[in-house]
């Protein structure tokens, strides 16, 4: 092939390496002769891209493209419109594929500019310009008999396209010819120091000298690669440094060049890190693995880098700083430091790196929020002000945590190797984060105890819901609820935010949620069971609890009695689902639905999936529930439902699930043993550790019981044992809940339109984390451009279990849910997250799509997952195995303390490491949670035990040893 050809090809390539799909308008067909010869290669299979050449049939090039866009693969394709100008394209179907392409430029003479370089000398390039107009074979023939002339390395342009495309591994113009001319490297050289300022004694350094002699001989300009490459960075790195001399000869070489070229070599390094990110990573982490930087890696400090981390190392060292910063609480510096890597390389395109910085700034948002939030609630001085602050200010202070749990979970039991820094940075903020917790909840419950645990306005109390909020939007027209069980407000505001994102309109209002703050209140006081503002307990004797409320004649306990009532005070047709149900089956629940004026959606997940401990294991099953209420009201505005009302029944606390400190030093004040949070009792109490409540002063009549109340919000020192997940007090977290209120207009019948899709799986079995590689492909569809769909990935009917997507290609994910691009290839990896009760060991992997009449059909795996690995032992056989001793521990200490206690006991040496435990438990996530807990058992209440265990530090990390206890 001719100069001229390799010369556009490249350019070509190049395009559609960046952009899937490219367009040439060629007015005058100048270049007709090029596509023939480009088509020929293409037919030969050389190229991995399609050819749509139109030939004066739009109907017959739009069928070729469309043919094309149905495979599951990104069309890799270039578009040639000859003989149409550019304001003619405007008229013809070729216009969307214009908007939707990269376009070769359509006058010649800017063509040839801009493949010229790295491909033609300037006098090449000036003799085809001189010869324009000009077709194809005419501009061959100017260059004929013309090789490549190495005059074309005196100008720096060419110089520069060539050294990107060299460090980039695409081709460059040398990589098309046979054999190079005489020369080559010492122009290039020539080049280079022209260009850049290279030094040529480190191509001598760097390359040995048997393999820089063949290179010589065969004039290889590929040996210029690494050395070139390792200038070009050096440059950059040496000139970022901040006030500091390097130690290396070399290094300091390179810095006393100054800034002569700099600005060029950015130019290269930005293009190449831009536009080929791998190619880049691959060629700074080889420079780093060949050792030209272990001295400054060994003594550079982060204060001494700059902003660009032109290396690896150089993230790893602001990581290490960054956690220093942090434990020794420079909150403002750290996050100095952490702004100061937003548009870093490494986080961009290393996801290990990405995920650690994520972390950092999650962090920080929560540690500098405290610290911003604590004094100004402390001006509160009525509940109405309480409200207030929380629904402006402090609710995103348990946002943040929550988050931080979630983010640092995530990142303990991935590849970063900062294990021990943040597990301390864990403990550090899980003290401020109770400290704040603390200081705001006793200034509330100095509120309530001055001036009543009652709002002084009714809207602002969870008994007068059905009047202030559900009846009025009843009364509009058919309505649906959700009575969703422990949503607490920063709950809410996210499912608002989610709802915001579908151009819908929702608002939202904080109330209190009656007391105590259990389900059995109030899920029977959302329904209209007051009567003149009193509620009236329905009180079990034996256990001391409220199990609902009496009105008029009628009981209000069970689900049946909430609709029941429901529908006589409402006095319209009441139906009722639950939200998983509804989700899963929405075919079966239609015609139900659509009889009902007031139609309950209940939800139980948030209050089942935290008590069931699926906190511990990073799993955001809010996120979840969240996004299975958006998709219920889409479907119930889709069959004419136009208001919705959504409700919780309290709040929740949630706790780091490693730590003792959740526990109060106050025992349950009866003898009740079920209590986590208060007690119903008959004696009255009096005790700085508790709040104490009269039954009337809350309005409930008829009973003589008093309510004693945690005034910390922590649970009973005698507790069950919790999973960092509780509620049943009065701190505000458990208190202040969300009324979120929807008036939509009827969702307008869309025209139907005739794409139906199909989705082609395959499920892949792995050792704990397994994979699905996925295609939505479109089936008869009449259209070029489809919408990209969202799809639900999940177990098919499991109880007990989720699907976590970890990692995918899609255009977006999150727990379970995808959204892809129709005939694009995907893939995810997901792990199962298990509680501890399972009824089953396999289950089938379910991909549908949530949007109603998608005419998308299911996709049910035949291959069934595991619900746990094939090592890990149950908890009953764990149990079983090392739970029997004589052991005399106290009956609120955590199974997994006893669990490891015992085994150690029943080691021969009385010695066990953290990897030990891990084979114990056969899970990383449940036996690093076990280590968490077990050493706070030990830091706070080692002496309740009748021998010590010391703990040390060695290759399977922690090292538990049982010795004798002193009783001097």
């Amino acid at each position: 092939m001719s100069l001229l050809y390799n010369a556009i090809t490249s350019y070509i390539d190049l395009k559609i390496n960046r952009e899937c799909l490219v367009s040439w308008i060629d007015p005058t067909g100048e270049f007709s002769g090029y596509i023939d010869q480009l088509e020929e290669e293409i037919l030969q299979n050389k190229k991995k891209y399609h050819l749509v050449r139109f030939k004066g049939s739009f109907l017959e090039s739009i069928l070729a493209l469309h043919k094309l866009m149905q495979d599951v693969k990104k069309p890799d394709c270039l578009v040639y419109i000859p003989f149409i100008s550019q304001d003619e394209i405007e008229k013809t179907p070729f216009l969307e594929v214009l908007k939707s392409s990269e376009q070769v430029p359509s006058d010649s003479k800017i063509l040839l500019e801009k493949i010229s370089s790295g491909y033609l000398s300037p006098d090449q390039l000036r003799k085809c310009i001189e010869g324009l107009p000009a077709n194809f074979e005419k501009l061959e023939a100017i260059l004929s008999g013309e090789d490549v002339d190495l005059s074309m390395f005196d100008s720096p342009k060419s110089v520069i396209e060539f050294t990107k495309a060299l460090l980039s591994g695409k081709n460059t113009i040398l990589d098309n010819i046979e054999k190079h001319p005489k020369g080559t490297l010492l122009q290039l050289q020539r080049g280079f120091e022209k260009t850049f300022g290279y030094i040529p004694k480190l191509t001598e350094d760097i390359i040995d000298h048997r393999t820089l002699q063949s290179a010589k001989e065969k004039e290889d300009h590929s040996i210029y690669r690494l050395p070139l490459g390792v200038f070009l960075l050096g440059r950059e790195y040496v000139n970022d440094l901040q006030n500091y001399r390097p130690i290396s000869q070399r290094l300091i070489q390179l810095q006393e060049q100054g800034l002569v070229y700099l600005d060029t070599i950015k130019e290269v390094l930005n293009s190449l890190r831009d536009e080929s990110p791998e190619a880049y990573k691959s060629l700074a982490l080889e420079i780093e693995e060949q050792g030209f930087f272990d001295t400054e890696k060994d003594n550079v400090k982060s204060k001494d880098l700059g902003y660009i981390d032109t290396f690896y190392f150089e993230d790893s060292i602001h990581q290490i700083e960054v956690l220093r910063l942090i434990q020794i609480k420079y909150y403002n510096e750290a996050n100095a430091l952490a702004k100061g890597r937003q548009n870093s390389f490494w986080k961009k395109n290393d996801p290990n790196v990405s995920q650690f910085w994520h972390w950092v700034d999650v962090t920080l948002n929560i540690a500098l929020s405290i610290h911003e939030t604590s004094k100004k609630f402390q001006n509160a001085k009525t509940l109405e002000h309480v409200l207030v602050e929380y629904s402006s200010e402090l609710y995103k202070i348990d946002r943040e945590y929550r988050y931080f749990c979630k983010s640092t979970e995530i990142l303990m039991h991935s590849t970063n190797q900062k294990y021990l820094e943040i597990s301390l940075i864990r403990k550090q903020i899980w003290d401020e984060y109770s400290d704040w917790i603390n200081n705001t909840n006793n200034h509330y419950q100095s509120i309530c105890e001055k001036n009543g645990f009652l709002p002084a306005h009714s809207q602002h109390l969870q008994r007068f819901y059905f009047q202030n909020h559900l009846k009025p939007l009843l009364d509009l027209g058919k309505t649906a609820v959700f009575f969703v069980d422990a949503m607490r407000y920063e709950i809410g505001e996210l499912l608002k935010a989610k709802l915001e994102e579908f151009s819908l309109k929702p608002t939202i209002e904080p109330i209190f949620a009656e007391l105590p703050t259990i389900t059995s209140v109030g899920m029977n006081v959302i329904v209209p069971t007051e009567m003149n503002g009193e509620l009236e307990p329905i009180i079990d004797k034996d256990e001391k609890s409220i199990n609902g409320f009496r009105t008029g004649n009628r009981n209000v306990i069970t689900k049946e009695d909430r609709r029941l009532i429901l529908r006589e005070i409402s006095k319209r047709q009441v139906e009722w689902v639950d939200l998983e149900d509804f989700h899963r089956n929405f075919k079966q629940n239609e015609a139900k639905a659509k009889s009902a004026d007031l139609y309950v959606v209940h939800s139980l997940e948030i209050d089942l999936l935290g008590e069931n401990g699926f906190l511990n294991q990073g799993f955001d099953f809010f996120e979840e529930t969240i996004s299975k209420i958006k998709i219920s009201i889409d479907r119930l505005r889709e069959i004419g439902f136009e208001n919705f009302s959504i409700i919780s029944d309290h709040g929740f606390i949630q706790y780091d699930t490693a730590s003792e400190q959740a526990r109060s030093t106050a025992s349950i004040p009866s003898n009740f043993k079920g209590a986590r949070r208060y007690v119903l009792q008959e004696d009255r109490i009096s005790s700085s550790d508790y709040s104490r409540i009269e039954m009337p002063s809350l309005r409930y009549k008829g009973s003589s019981l008093e309510l004693v109340f945690l005034r910390e919000p922590k649970i009973f020192k005698n507790a069950p044992s919790n999973k960092g997940f509780f509620h049943g007090g009065n701190s505000m977290q458990e208190r202040i809940i969300p009324v979120i209120t929807l008036k939509s207009e009827r969702k307008k019948e869309e025209i139907p339109n005739d794409i139906s899709y199909e989705i082609l799986a395959e499920l892949f079995i792995g050792k704990g984390k397994h994979r699905i590689e996925l295609s939505l492909n479109t089936k008869n569809e009449n259209v070029l451009f489809k919408t990209n769909q969202e799809l639900i990935v999940e177990l098919d009917s499991v109880d007990g279990a989720r699907l976590k997507i970890i990692s995918s290609n899609a255009i977006s994910y999150d727990n379970n849910g995808i959204v892809v691009e129709p005939n694009t290839k995907v893939n995810l990896e997901f792990e199962i997250i298990t509680t501890d009760k399972l009824y089953q060991e396999k289950a089938s992997v379910k991909i549908w799509s949530p949007t109603l009449n998608s005419k998308i059909k299911h996709w049910t795996s035949f291959v069934k997952v595991p619900l746990s690995s094939e090592v890990q032992l149950t908890e009953s056989s764990i149990d079983a195995k090392y739970s029997k001793s004589d052991l005399n521990l106290p009956p609120d200490v955590e199974s997994d303390v006893s669990i490891i206690l015992n085994a150690l006991l029943k080691q021969p040496n009385k010695l066990l490491t953290e990897v030990g435990i891990g084979r114990i438990y056969g899970d990383s996530r449940r036996s690093a949670r076990a280590v968490r807990i077990l050493s706070n058992f030990l830091q706070n209440r080692s002496n309740e035990l009748d021998f010590t265990v010391s703990i040390d530090h060695g290759a399977e990390g922690k090292i538990f040893k049982i010795g004798k206890k002193s009783y001097e």
